[in-house]
């Protein structure tokens, strides 16, 4: 039989497993599948990792970002696995022809790629004659919260499962609710799944909420990054104006501060990134478009400027606090006029039922340009979401077809969509205005019970009232903050 830990000491020189990491690779090894809700740090990537090596077929591991093949691939060779690999467009053609050729010949035993990828039929017709011994499934929440958005490839992994045929799935999520599980099941056809859920709560982190107005949240934000231990810091808001502004202001005021957001450059958005993680910077103000795949674990601090639209969503901002498992802070603030913004924009989304008809019969008669400069009032996820919906998620390259759903399923589904969003975005509210335990608050969503009391958020524990720095505290940041402009103005440019 298979010793497992003297496997896990000759290729990790790790000594004992971390809570369910063995029983997630024996039930992979005996052929299960397995949906696993584990928080940030608590070792997913080892499971994997171990069993892609113990197991005698091509393991795939299918990930969101790019990003984070790279850093996984890197860590693997690092360890002296020259058998795993990715593919990705951002490699040149005849690397990527290797990695297919390592695959094809069975020496490659980790693969990792990016759902559009595996959803290629052209990819898929290289694995045809390619045994799979594991498929994974990480950051599977994906497949709920932007499969049916702009990322509707997570909800045709299914399709692809299927001509696959992995003698095992391994779904990996760490916010999940659920009926969020049941629809990851459900969707990668998960067959009798070993369900394997380590709580989400994470003991070192302290969370409170202040309901503040437009103009001193910014100033609110300040007073807590200039407390001991309040650095470095992601300062999250909504808006990408509003990240710039609020990176300046930081900045006047003694820190050393840039913004990030999806309307920047890659190139710019990858210095600022790398300025962060090495110290340069002592705060980043970010959109949602910041985070997921960034490993900084001394991040003391996780402020929310503009609430974020789910709990799902805040779970895994806030989170990215106190990696290393030390003390941090994790603060919401949010005004009357954030959430009325939030539900406006919720509204947006989504066309009206007369609207959605136009665009139906619409489809029948129109050329792609005309379709498009005729509804340019529909924002841009709207316009994905309805065609999405209509074409039962087979369109490609932006190409129109003749609608494969009655237009009353459509209309049900939008509408389920459409709920599913609010219950959300309530949920979000109930955590901000409510007055129980914000911990509690926030593992309940997730399905966890909690004794109703942590001693370590603004309601248990009410803080004592901060002070706004001092002008020689000021002064002195300042002084320290034009010393460093330099490596600043080379990170924000």
């Amino acid at each position: 039989m298979l010793d497992l830990e003297e496997c896990l000491r000759y290729y990790f020189g790790t000594d004992s497993f971390r809570p369910g990491q063995r029983s997630a690779i024996e039930a992979i090894l005996a052929g299960r599948d397995v949906l696993a809700l584990w928080p940030t740090g608590a070792g997913k990537s080892l499971v994997y990792q171990m069993a892609a090596q113990l197991l005698p077929y091509l393991t795939l591991i299918v990930t969101p970002l790019v990003s984070l093949m790279f850093d996984q691939v890197r860590r693997l060779q690092a360890k002296g696995f020259d058998n795993a690999a990715c593919l990705t467009s951002a490699q040149s053609r005849e690397y990527n022809t290797q990695v297919l050729e390592a695959m094809r010949s069975g020496y490659l035993k980790t693969l990792f790629l990016t759902p559009e990828r595996l959803n290629s039929d052209e990819f898929l017709v290289r694995l045809r004659d390619t045994p799979i011994s594991l498929l994974t499934i990480d950051e599977a929440h994906c497949i709920c919260q932007w499969g049916h958005d702009f990322r509707p490839e997570y909800l045709r992994l299914g399709k692809a499962i299927q001509v696959l045929q992995p003698r095992s799935i391994l779904a990996l999520t760490a916010t999940a609710t659920p009926a969020a599980q049941e629809q990851i099941a459900c969707l990668l056809g998960l067959r009798h799944p070993l369900r394997l859920h380590l709580s989400l709560n994470r003991p070192n982190l302290e969370y409170s909420v202040k309901e503040v107005s437009r103009l001193e949240g910014r100033e609110i934000a300040l007073q807590h990054l200039y407390r001991r231990e309040g650095l470095p810091a992601v300062v999250y808001i909504n808006q990408r104006q509003e990240c710039e502004t609020t990176a300046r202001y930081f900045c006047e005021n003694g820190l050393r501060a840039a913004y990030y957001h999806a309307g920047m450059r890659p190139d710019e958005r990858q210095a600022v990134q790398k300025s962060f993680l090495d110290d340069e910077l002592q705060v980043i103000t970010a959109t949602t478009a910041f985070g997921m795949g960034v490993d900084k674990p001394n991040v003391r601090q996780v402020i929310h400027l503009t609430p974020s639209n789910s709990l799902e969503e805040y779970y895994q901002e806030s989170g990215r606090a106190g990696r290393d498992g030390q003390e941090a802070h994790c603060l919401l603030l949010y005004s009357q006029q954030s959430f009325e913004r939030a539900w406006g924009q919720l509204d947006e989304r989504y066309p009206s039922a007369e609207l959605l008809s136009d665009i139906y019969e619409a489809l029948f008669s129109c050329t792609p340009a005309e379709l498009r400069a005729h509804y340019l009032s529909l924002s841009p996820t709207s316009w994905r979401q309805t065609l999405n919906a209509i074409l039962g998620f087979e369109h490609s390259n932006g190409e129109l077809q003749p609608p494969q759903k009655p237009l009353e399923n459509v209309s049900a589904y939008l509408n389920y969509l459409y709920s599913t969003d609010c219950q959300r975005l309530q949920a979000m509210q109930n955590y901000a205005r409510g007055q129980r335990c914000r911990r509690s608050l926030l593992l309940e969503y997730f399905g966890e019970q909690t004794p109703g009391f942590c001693d370590k958020c603004d309601v248990c524990r009410p803080p004592t009232t901060l002070q706004p720095p001092d002008i020689r505290t000021r002064l002195w940041q300042k002084m320290y903050s034009l010393a460093d402009s330099l490596t600043f103005r080379t990170a924000s440019a």
